[in-house]
């Protein structure tokens, strides 16, 4: 059987003719499947993408390098420390991951499934250093398997010029790590995806975890974040951040995606904008829904956002799911210390496009196209 390189297919499948990489890969049936040693988004059109992963402006505590799991700035995209390990972090109950193995350049895997499988289902693949003492996660990647279909929703008037459909942005239909009930939950700044389909997952009381720290436990939730307080980490660019911090994104800017982007090839965290851009709305028990072209929400047309709840940073429980909805952006916010940022949040009604919360906290991600 042919190994199909996941940097190579876009959301669909589909042969892409170049390289794109990320922390996220799609597949939508079993196989044999290869992932690139490279640092996220680190090579983007067959080329490295150095304004993922380089550090353009002065280092201060709002921007910081983007490092590796020794606390090294990263200077080029392979991820080239010896390997000495390889395996599944964790994986939901529908999906087998088999035959994990790695070269020099790339990770090689064979998914399979089993009866139990939903619409959707996750596992995180953590490649291990060659120190016998610390056995440290060098970097992991989440595979998401989605059955349904991922055709992006185009919505937002653009202010300067046209874009596909004549529209500003692209979203994803559901959330990222969607399996037909819920998604995965991140915590801000983060690459790494927490499960949605159980409970409770562990935390670490640790009082001022760093980036490297996220890096070697991936699948350790913090109950403190501030990453020194920086604000790059979902996005390089992060300019006109006093708009942002006075809670005034209206205005439509380019954000640039990182090596700690969550999200799969193409798409990335959306700005604050993105939400503010989502327009006229209604609210019912089961989430929220924007008004667009598709439909896609319960007795109305538009763009759906479920009610998924978050997880609390402190017990790791999954919280008011059914009742509110909680959505990073990319943005950070300057208050409280240096540990909030911004989101979308509703509940019972209410609907507050750009509200803030601790960045520890395990929100939702709905990716947009880059």
């Amino acid at each position: 059987m042919s190994v199909i390189n996941l940097s190579r297919v876009d959301i669909f499948g589909n042969e892409t003719g170049t390289i794109n990489t990320a922390n996220c890969y799609i597949v939508h049936e079993p196989g044999y499947y290869s992932i690139p040693l490279v640092y996220g988004n680190a090579i983007k059109n067959g080329k490295p993408n150095p304004e993922a992963y380089t550090n353009q402006k002065p280092r201060n505590h709002l921007f910081i390098d983007y490092v590796d799991y020794r606390k090294t700035p990263i200077q080029s995209p392979e991820i080239k420390t010896g390997i000495d390990g390889i395996e599944v972090l964790w994986k939901s109950d529908g999906i087998e991951v088999r035959d994990l193995s790695y070269n020099d350049h790339e990770i090689f895997f064979r998914l399979e499934w089993n009866r139990e499988r939903k619409t959707g289902e996750n596992a995180v693949i953590a490649i291990y250093d060659c120190n016998k003492l610390c056995h440290d996660v060098i970097w992991s990647w989440h595979i998401w398997y989605y059955e349904g279909d991922l055709s992006p929703i185009y919505f937002g008037d653009h202010p300067r010029k046209k874009t596909t459909k004549n529209y500003q942005f692209a979203v994803l239909p559901v959330n990222l790590g969607w399996n037909g009930e819920t998604g995965t939950f991140y915590q801000w700044g983060r690459k790494d995806p927490f499960r949605g389909d159980i409970e409770k997952v562990s935390t670490d009381e640790r009082s001022n975890p760093n980036l490297t720290d996220c890096i070697i436990q991936p699948d350790k939730m913090y109950q403190k974040l501030d990453y020194e307080g920086c604000a790059n980490l979902w996005d390089a660019k992060c300019e006109n951040i006093e708009d942002e911090n006075n809670q005034n994104p209206n205005k439509s800017r380019r954000t640039i995606k990182t090596i700690y982007d969550p999200c799969p090839p193409g798409f990335k965290v959306p700005g604050c904008d993105v939400f503010r851009a989502l327009g006229a709305k209604w609210y019912n028990q089961k989430g929220l829904c924007f008004k667009s072209s598709r439909s896609c929400c319960p007795d109305s047309d538009g763009i759906f956002f479920p009610s998924s709840g978050f997880r609390n940073r402190s017990s790791g429980d999954l919280t008011n799911v059914s009742s509110s909805g909680y959505y990073w952006s990319s943005a950070s916010y300057a208050s409280y210390g240096q540990t909030y940022a911004y989101n979308l949040y509703f509940s019972s009604g209410r609907v507050y496009p750009v509200s803030s919360n601790n960045r520890a906290n395990g929100f939702s991600v709905r990716p947009i196209l880059e």
